[in-house]
């Protein structure tokens, strides 16, 4: 699988569940959610995959013990410019207002059945322009996982489309 053939999508309206989850696999499966609009500006994408870790171990042990919690980390996004461009106004108008945007990270288009991906609401922390003499202009944008009074109320969401 190439990167270009995944997708990213954000949401004008407020977020609801993907689906039913799935004790198996610990995914949300479902249809995605009507009103998702794609970011197709967007040329580089890095979803994390850490969590915090805290080591359990004791004077008199030989050996190192760690327990993990929550997961963590920043996605970031590597946006090309485009004048017409409704997604990068969008998440530009998210960092500018400090409010939560709901987007979904996906391997694969929203409506193929098995795609798997993230699905959360996001606050943009970081939105740089970079305007070089001689190439477009892009913009390297960071998302903080959001789960605050003024969002949805639901978690974020390891999710597979069915």
């Amino acid at each position: 699988m190439l990167g270009k053939h995944c997708k990213a999508y954000y949401l004008a309206t407020a977020r609801a569940s993907w689906g039913s989850l799935d004790a198996t696999s610990g995914r949300y499966k479902g249809a995605a959610p009507a009103g998702l609009t794609e970011i197709k500006s967007a040329k580089d994408i890095t979803v994390p995959g850490e969590r915090d870790a805290a080591e359990a171990s004791d004077r008199g042990a030989d050996h190192k013990s760690e327990d993990t919690g929550a997961w963590g980390g920043r996605v970031t996004l590597t946006l090309n410019h485009r004048h017409t461009d409704t997604a990068r106004q969008a998440i530009n108008k998210a960092f500018i207002t400090n409010k939560p945007i709901p987007i979904a990270i996906l391997n694969g288009d929203k409506a193929t059945s098995g795609v798997t991906g993230l699905w959360a609401e996001f606050k943009v922390v970081k939105w740089e322009e970079s305007q070089p003499e001689k190439e477009h202009v892009t913009y390297s944008v960071e998302l903080a996982l959001y789960d605050g009074p003024d969002g949805a109320g639901i978690a974020p969401q390891w999710v597979q489309v069915s």
